[in-house]
């Protein structure tokens, strides 16, 4: 992480665009929420690392937020502060449950790959439409059109993840997503991770899942990462360090 700060337990982290963790700001690149305090104060950068929680379900307080926002991104403007409103803010996922009035579950998830979203100089205003500009180009309606696909563009990255790169670097997640969410978890998997049979029974008791089925047939990472358990994503984890060349 970097120098002279502090990350602390379940504050949202981001980058710092050269390749360490710090309390999120605006902008930034989202690598999950902070699982432990990370005291680097009087630390150098890269002193430290800090663990992340990369995907999962949170409950947060979001300003503004109603029962009718369901669905709607979440953005965060810094470490602690969380809205609907994306502007320069960072996005860390949706509005999976409301529970009350400026309170939500919402399912997190880390920005992925080195691809970047694209800036918008036309002014264009954004309404879900793509417009014929007619036979006089009309310019009002081309810079409308643009903002649209630039709208859409920016979606796709923040969702999606466009994965053009794995490097990674001190503070950065390990955990790789969004082009292998469906791969099959098989126990041998929670066995490179450390847990035993009656550990993932206790896991799978806890979530409602079939444990014969995974060990016939395995389970898919995306169900496993839903329960937002750190089990689960160390499992997952230990799984995808055994794909990588």
């Amino acid at each position: 992480m970097i120098a002279s700060d502090i990350i602390y337990e379940g504050a949202a982290v981001g980058d710092n665009g050269n390749g360490y963790a710090r309390p999120l700001q605006a902008g930034d690149p989202f690598r999950g929420f902070a699982e432990q305090r990370a005291d680097n104060a009087s630390g150098s950068a890269g002193d430290i690392n800090v663990r992340t929680r990369e995907i999962g379900k949170v409950e947060l307080s979001i300003s503004g937020l109603a029962i009718t926002d369901v669905g709607k991104d979440v953005y965060a403007s810094d470490d602690n502060t969380f809205i609907l409103t994306q502007g320069s803010n960072t996005r860390i996922g949706y509005v999976h449950r409301w529970v009350a009035s400026g309170v939500g579950v919402v399912a997190s998830n880390t920005a992925k790959g080195a691809q970047s979203e694209l800036i918008d100089s036309t002014a264009g205003t954004v309404d879900g439409t793509l417009s014929d500009v007619g036979a006089t180009f009309d310019g009002t309606t081309l810079n409308n059109n643009f903002a649209e696909l630039r709208r859409k563009d920016e979606l796709l990255v923040a969702k999606d993840g466009l994965i053009i790169s794995r490097r990674r670097g001190p503070g950065r997640s390990n955990l790789p997503v969004g082009d292998k969410m469906n791969d099959i978890i098989k126990m041998r998997d929670a066995y490179r991770a450390g847990y035993c049979v009656s550990g993932c029974k206790a896991f799978c008791e806890r979530h409602g899942i079939d444990f014969k089925k995974i060990t016939r047939e395995g389970i898919e990472a995306k169900e496993l990462l839903d329960t937002g358990d750190a089990m689960a994503a160390k499992i997952v984890e230990k799984h995808r360090q055994a794909q990588e060349p």
